[in-house]
């Protein structure tokens, strides 16, 4: 078999919404198997179809749409899902609830087998793969089941999930889906009347997950709302230019091709002595952060040393007199008198002697 390579849009081809829904007994899950106002073919292995006697009388023409199929074993579950391959005899195909039908069909193979536990980790397995194709088919899907509640020991924080039996069987069916929401049913604040709504968000108490990403955190409980607002913000987002994008593209492949300047630890030491510029020949390696430190400090060193020796070469300049000339007064402009050298003054003494 030839591989096929695939653009993002192709490879993610819409082959119809894919749904997992749990909550608690009696908070409305199959009554949400008749909201998704398309036709319906709903697998079910319990008997709590009542909920929905009152809407197909009060709505005959929208529950004609539904039909229901009774699911007691292994072999009626292939059946249908060769029927529903082979020819499209609906939009929706909804289980109430896989975890009755799982249930339902575990304890017949364990009555027919003699080594019950082997057949029991057998038909796990088998029940997986066989939910799995029946997600993967061009048709939407809707799966509800049971939930249940675990207590964390360290922190006593009660985590709410969905309900499957087995141990491996309740973690492939909750990543199979796309959409992963939890059931609620609350009390109005103010009113103190009782509703219903979907979680499609996972916060400390609840596991849910959307990756339509246009669900807010809570919405009103009706499958055909939901697709219509995924179908609504698909459609709303705009194409973009692809001129402008091919001009981005190109910008940024030449930015990716400018020439890359070399790394500082392959460039000539700053404090390497000048006379190394002159030794070609010599093949140097980067060198260390220890080794400039000591260039640098024997460099300081040595000019200290001839700082030194320069001042110690220097001869000491003489202190001479300096005798500042005299004025002679009596004038109006006082005349400097350059003072007279002591021999001449010597030799007018021994005159006048």
């Amino acid at each position: 078999m030839a591989i096929e390579i695939l653009t993002v849009l192709e490879a993610v081809e819409d082959h119809g919404v894919k749904i997992l829904v749990h909550g608690p007994a009696g908070a409305g899950k199959t009554q949400l198997c008749g909201t998704t106002g398309q036709t319906t073919i709903i697998l079910s292995a319990e008997k709590g179809l009542r909920t929905l006697k009152r809407y197909a009388i009060e709505f005959p023409k929208k529950f004609k749409k539904i039909k229901v199929i009774q699911i007691n074993s292994m072999e009626d579950l292939e059946e249908v899902f060769d029927l529903v391959s082979e020819e499209r005899i609906c939009e929706w195909i909804c289980f109430d609830s896989v975890s009755e039908i799982a249930e339902q069909i575990l304890h017949q193979s364990k009555k027919e087998s003699n080594d019950p536990r082997q057949a029991y980790g057998k038909m796990q397995d088998r029940i997986g793969e066989l939910l799995r194709q029946f997600r993967d088919l061009d048709y939407n899907v809707l799966m509800t089941c049971k939930q249940k509640y675990v207590v964390d020991g360290d922190s006593g924080r009660t985590t709410y999930m969905p309900a499957l039996p087995g141990q491996n069987l309740p973690q492939q069916v909750a990543y199979m889906f796309d959409e992963v929401f939890a059931l609620r049913v609350e009390n109005d604040d103010e009113s103190g009347e009782e509703y219903r709504t979907l979680q499609t968000g996972k916060d400390a108490k609840y596991h849910a997950k959307d990756r339509s990403g246009c669900l807010d955190m809570f919405e009103e409980p009706s499958i055909k709302k939901l697709t219509q607002k995924m179908e609504d913000f698909y459609d709303s987002i705009e194409v973009a230019d692809e001129t402008e994008e091919d001009e981005d593209d190109d910008e940024e492949s030449q930015d990716t091709h400018e020439p890359l300047e070399p790394h500082p630890s392959f460039q000539k030491d700053v404090y390497a002595d000048d006379d190394d510029e002159d030794d070609d020949d010599e093949v140097t390696r980067p060198i260390t952060l220890k080794e400039k430190i000591a260039l640098k400090k024997a460099k300081e060193e040595a000019e200290s040393e001839k700082s030194e020796s320069e001042e110690d070469d220097e001869e000491p300049v003489e202190k001479r007199e300096i005798r500042k000339p005299i004025r002679k007064l009596g004038s109006k402009k006082a005349k400097v008198e350059e003072p007279e050298d002591e021999d001449e003054d010597d030799d007018e003494d021994d005159d006048e002697d």
